[in-house]
């Protein structure tokens, strides 16, 4: 059975067929992917499908907004697009001159084309941004619009997207994973490329840039809505691919009306900035006064010409819904003749005529409010507000293949196409989105494809002549770093070491009682729970009761299992997949990939002993792959030397604590165990290959506090971070920056080198002693001068960051 065969070609309502004549033949640009389809096997797109889903979800943050993909694509005709195409452009050159003349001289208004309520009285219009002129006049950089067919096969535009368009990083997006899923359906369709979008979008970032600065790019930025935002994927994924950076409001503040990034290295001006946040949102100082989101300030600067922002702000007031009911007379008020692509039939309430025929048709029409959202309100609220509601056509949209429970069926379909501003003209997207909606209102978003005809060739990349090329010196270091982003990547590191010192610490109690029917020895035991309760996973009990052992194990099981307490390895994981979220354009795919897997490695709360023995072995082999990945994958650029920074600085957090895990042990009544401890900081098998004996506090001590040449060493440590800071110190462009961090860390180095170990014992039996109190001393010195590092760190660089993303404070024991 081929594909299509089952698939009806005439539908009862009369919808247009995309991908069938009425006879039953196939479309000629459906035929290509229909023979490849036939080829492959209809049967495996089930297993395509669940491919795509898969990896769709592997690729969304936690946070955004997940969007269900569907498999098989719209096919469109290069006829259909021409004229599309051709459609658009004449709509978006209108729409820019419509919003020059509504910020302008408003003669739409003032020659009676254009009520004054469809503009004045609609929450897009911002008068505070009367006589903005944007640069070079051009309101839209991007644009958008949505499209359905007729059943006579007339294409209508029934929205418009002027503020902050989407969707076309979600077409790239949709045609990686699609060639990825069905490499040789794709190969053999051959559809255009959409991936030069990017590169035209990246070229008209540069070239709006108000000012230019020889021999150096200019600084342009995604300002978004960050991870809580709805398009919190799409924004990271656009940022990555153009090469920018992805900011929130807080990361950029106005002086003097230039808008400057926060950079740990001191304030850097932005030239342009690509806007991913609603008008209203931007500045509240200007816009809407009741957001506590914005830059305060933003509007002025824009206005003063200090920077350039794609879209400008206002572009939102030519979506107004009401502007469809007058666009006809508009383009013959500006071109003499209407719109060759039509726009929906759209009546404003707020005229007397239009209004009493909406109200005499309600049951065939949609109605919008001011803001385009679709609502159904009585005749009361219509007759109230008349100017609050339009009216549309419904349009029996054209159908669609779509594959549901291994059958192909027909589905209603709108289409969504992307427009660039290049310098010259607008360029159309040759691919976009296409949204079906299922019988429960359900929607799926699928890729857009032309295939090529047999004259056009596969388009490469083109590398410009080098006398076009701009010129620009080689850079190899990168201090563009905001404030958020390295606090973000600082604690990235801390919680990632910090839960891997938990997972061994578990996982050294769990083999003691997994591995052999018979109870462990009771001092490692005691030890490790011990350990356990310092960092605030158990209460300070007697931990050399043999009785109360299987409790304590019930207790230590919740922090590996239980996803709701704070201190767990489910609650640790959770903040690092949420701040590798926030950085996905600072972590590989690879990289970022073992964030979300972390989670899935932990056990169910059910599970016995060994299983769980079991996956925190999985979990510490994947937390070195995760380690090795950073360590060598990631350009050592600032971003990676905070996580390196946070790394080194909670190892030494945790290694202070193991060692003094020592005396608090004494101070109960038994002799730590310095083989548990060596095992859990990972040192005993270098212990055994030194001194083959057993070991002793003064040797313990000097191998994970004194040793420079054990890379989990106390002193190992402060090296690694005196050498990030002296580089960062280095390279800044602040005076004084890091000045107070070098000088405690020296501070440290003189204080470790200046141990004697071998005064530490103090008992007759070295193998079991405590510390001596100059011992202790000297720990409680060390983790104050930590502490004080990473206070001052954070003041020096995270003070305009976001709240940290630490997570809970530790406290000593368990809190019930």
């Amino acid at each position: 059975m081929s594909f299509l065969s089952e698939y009806p070609a005439v539908f009862p309502d009369g919808q247009f067929n995309e991908a069938v004549f009425p006879n039953g033949e196939i479309r000629p640009h459906w035929q290509a992917f229909a023979r490849a389809v036939d080829k492959e096997g209809e049967d495996r797109l089930s297993s395509y499908k669940e491919q795509l889903s898969r990896f769709a979800e592997a690729e969304t943050p936690a946070k955004s907004a997940t969007v269900k993909r569907g498999l098989i694509p719209f096919l469109m005709s290069a006829e259909d697009f021409e004229l599309i195409s051709k459609g658009l452009i004449e709509r978006a050159h209108l729409l820019n001159r419509v919003l020059a003349d509504i910020y302008g001289e408003q003669k739409l208004i003032s020659s009676g084309i254009l009520p004054p309520g469809t503009v004045f009285a609609n929450p897009s219009y911002f008068p505070a941004l009367k006589n903005v002129k944007p640069a070079g006049g051009i309101f839209l950089h991007r644009y958008a619009a949505e499209i359905e067919r007729a059943p006579d096969g007339t294409f209508w535009v029934v929205a418009d997207d002027t503020q902050c368009p989407s969707g076309d990083e979600l077409s790239v997006k949709n045609r990686l994973l699609l060639s990825r899923v069905m490499p040789e359906i794709y190969a053999q369709t051959a559809p255009r490329r959409v991936i030069d979008f990017f590169d035209t979008l990246r070229k008209r970032l540069a070239e709006a840039a108000l000012t230019k600065q020889k021999d150096k790019a200019p600084r342009i930025v995604l300002l978004s809505c960050g991870q809580n935002g709805s398009n919190a994927a799409e924004d990271e994924f656009l940022a990555r691919n153009l090469g920018i950076s992805a900011v929130e409001p807080v990361d950029l503040s106005v002086r003097k009306n230039y808008v400057f990034l926060k950079n740990i290295d001191g304030l850097k001006r932005v030239d342009v900035i690509l806007r991913r946040v609603n008008d209203g949102l931007c500045d509240p100082l200007e816009l809407t006064g009741s957001s506590f989101s914005g830059v305060a300030g933003l509007v002025n600067a824009a206005r003063n010409a200090k920077v350039a922002v794609i879209n400008p702000f206002g572009s939102g007031t030519a979506q107004i819904p009401a502007l469809n009911a007058f666009i006809h007379g508009i383009a013959r008020y500006f071109n003499g003749k209407p719109l060759s692509l039509p726009s929906l039939a759209t009546w404003w309430c707020g005229q007397e005529k239009e209004c009493r025929f909406a109200l005499e048709n309600m049951e065939k029409l949609d109605f919008v409010d001011p803001n385009g959202n679709h609502v159904s309100p009585s005749q009361r609220e219509i007759l109230e507000h008349p100017e609050n509601f339009c009216a549309q056509e419904r349009v029996n949209a054209s159908m669609m293949p779509v594959l549901k429970a291994n059958k192909i069926v027909p589905r209603p379909v709108r289409l969504r196409f992307h427009l660039i501003y290049d310098g010259n003209g607008y360029r159309v997207m040759e691919g976009g989105n296409a949204f079906t909606k299922s019988e429960t209102g359900n929607i799926a978003v699928h890729d857009l494809w032309i295939p090529r005809n047999s004259q056009e060739k596969l388009k490469q990349g083109v590398i410009l002549p080098a006398a076009l090329q701009p010129q620009m010196k080689p850079v190899r270091r990168t201090f563009d770093l905001t404030s958020q982003t390295a606090d973000n990547m600082f604690w990235l590191g801390r919680n990632l070491e910090r839960s891997e010192e938990l997972a061994r610490t578990l996982r050294a109690v769990f083999r003691r009682f997994a591995d052999s029917p018979e109870l462990p020895e009771l001092s490692e035991t005691a030890t490790l729970m011990s350990l356990c309760a310092l960092g605030g996973h158990l209460p300070f009990y007697d931990f050399t009761r043999e009785e109360d052992l299987p409790r304590f194990l019930i207790e230590l099981k919740e922090t590996v299992t239980s996803s709701s307490y704070a201190y767990g390895l489910h609650a640790m994981f959770a903040r690092m997949k949420e701040t590798a979220d926030a950085l996905r354009d600072r972590l590989s795919a690879d990289t970022w990939e073992i964030f979300t897997l972390l989670p899935r490695l932990l056990p169910e709360s059910q599970s016995s002993d060994k299983a769980v023995l079991n996956r925190l072995n999985s979990v510490i082999l994947h937390q070195n792959a995760l380690s090795g990945l950073i360590r060598e994958n990631m350009t050592r650029e600032h971003s990676w030397r905070f996580m390196e920074i946070g790394r080194r600085l909670e190892r030494g957090m945790q290694l202070i604590m193991i060692m003094n895990c020592i005396g608090f042990c004494a101070q109960n009544g038994f002799n730590a165990s310095l083989d548990a401890l060596l095992e859990v900081s990972d040192s005993k098998m270098t212990y055994r290959a030194r001194y083959m004996d057993v070991p002793t506090v003064p040797l313990v001590f000097d191998l994970l506090v004194c040793d420079e040449t054990n890379p989990r060493s106390l002193l190992y440590q402060v090296l690694k971070l005196r050498q990030n800071i002296a580089v960062m110190k280095h390279e800044s462009e602040q005076d004084g920056l890091f000045a107070q961090e070098s000088e405690i860390l020296e501070n440290m180095l003189d204080l470790i080198k200046g141990i004697n170990v071998m005064t530490f014992a103090v008992n007759a039996k070295p193998e079991t002693s405590p510390l001596s109190p100059e011992g202790a001393q000297k720990l409680a010195e060390l983790k104050e001068m930590l502490t004080a590092f990473s206070d001052t760190l954070t003041l020096s660089c995270f003070v305009h960051a976001a709240p940290t993303r630490q997570g809970p404070s530790y406290n000593k024991g368990k809190i019930k």
